[in-house]
């Protein structure tokens, strides 16, 4: 697999390279959701505004599918990343290989991945990584409230 151009002359041939780029789908999706993203920055209104409530309830309730799947995963010792970053390949890991069954088994779940935007699928290292860090920091501070109601009952809470 080769990606840009060794040879500018098929870079701007007709119909192919960058004009071919111009005229893919992924090219006018793109070039409409930034155009859609600088008509909102010029108007002052943000993302959450542009979304349909339908869109906005997709977004939630997957990202709560996502959270709770990394929860399980963690929380049983599982790796979540295999040799593939590929939905449905067989070395994909725990995470894509549970979404996968998930997915084949729940029309409405699947339904609501493919309106998820691929730039914010949560399935990256960092993604991942950020909730595990948020599931250890929630983890951490009840087991400190805990233990402080345990040593301390009738002394104000502490912060932790």
């Amino acid at each position: 697999m080769t990606v840009g151009y060794r040879n500018w002359q098929k870079a701007v041939q007709p119909g192919r390279g960058l004009e071919g780029h111009d005229q893919s789908n992924v090219h006018k999706q793109s070039f409409h959701a930034w155009k859609v993203w600088e008509y909102g920055e010029q108007m002052g209104k943000s993302v959450a505004h542009q979304l349909s409530s339908t869109q906005i309830a997709h977004n939630r309730a997957y990202v709560a599918y996502v959270a709770d799947l990394i929860r399980f995963l963690v929380a049983n010792e599982k790796a979540l990343r295999g040799t593939s970053e590929f939905l449905g390949s067989d070395s994909s890991g725990f995470f894509l290989s549970m979404m996968d069954r998930d997915f084949a088994r729940d029309q409405k779940l699947r339904l609501i991945a493919e309106s998820i935007p691929r730039n914010c699928t949560y399935a990256s290292h960092d993604s991942q990584n950020e909730l595990i860090s948020m599931w250890f920091q929630l983890v951490q501070k009840e087991i400190c409230v805990f233990a402080l109601d345990l040593l301390i009952p009738n002394l104000k809470r502490m912060k932790c």
